[in-house]
């Protein structure tokens, strides 16, 4: 990278020393396309590893799911209601932390960026631009930590009575062919 800068340095010092050709500001644009490239790299990376992270999070809901609907059998249902509670909040606040990480990581990385590109060169546009970058990512990676969250509790939510109602039902029903047979 410091070779590949310094290389462009001095043929835009060069051309710059010889000409009026204003290379300055085309070499402004190669910077600013090298940074919006790594940042939708970064994204993407961050997207992809958000999409595994909600996977799990459904594998993790479908294995709950099964082990209360075992547990509904001994289990009384405030109890059981308490648990799910428990469960959300804990899945809830697993996402928050792994969303903070992964904000802190893109901050340190766009720092570091920053601080490659804009080496010896403090301008401003480029950090006005890196700013509104910086913001941007933030506001997706809260709205797509709030579509997760929403998501993984509208599963509980639905997947959850689902199943409790479809096991009284039967369980129900099983009751009351073994008192039909018994009378």
């Amino acid at each position: 990278m410091s070779i590949y800068k310094s290389l462009i340095f001095n043929l835009s010092t060069q051309i710059h020393a010889t000409s009026t050709f204003p290379i300055v500001n085309i070499l402004l644009l190669i910077r600013i396309l090298i940074l919006i490239i790594i940042i939708i790299l970064i994204l993407i990376i961050i997207l992809l590893l958000l999409l595994l992270l909600f996977l799990l999070l459904i594998i993790i809901i479908i294995i709950i799911i099964i082990i209360i609907i075992i547990i509904i059998v001994v289990v009384v249902v405030v109890i059981i209601i308490i648990i799910i509670i428990i469960i959300i909040i804990i899945i809830i606040i697993i996402i928050i932390i792994i969303i903070i990480i992964i904000i802190i990581i893109i901050i340190i990385i766009i720092i570091i960026i920053i601080i490659i590109i804009n080496n010896n060169n403090n301008n401003i546009i480029n950090i006005i631009i890196t700013i509104i970058i910086i913001i941007i990512i933030i506001i997706i990676i809260i709205i797509i930590m709030i579509i997760n969250i929403i998501a993984v509790i509208a599963v509980v939510a639905i997947i959850i009575p689902y199943n409790y109602a479809y096991y009284k039902h039967y369980t129900t029903k099983f009751n009351d062919n073994v008192k039909s047979k018994q009378q």
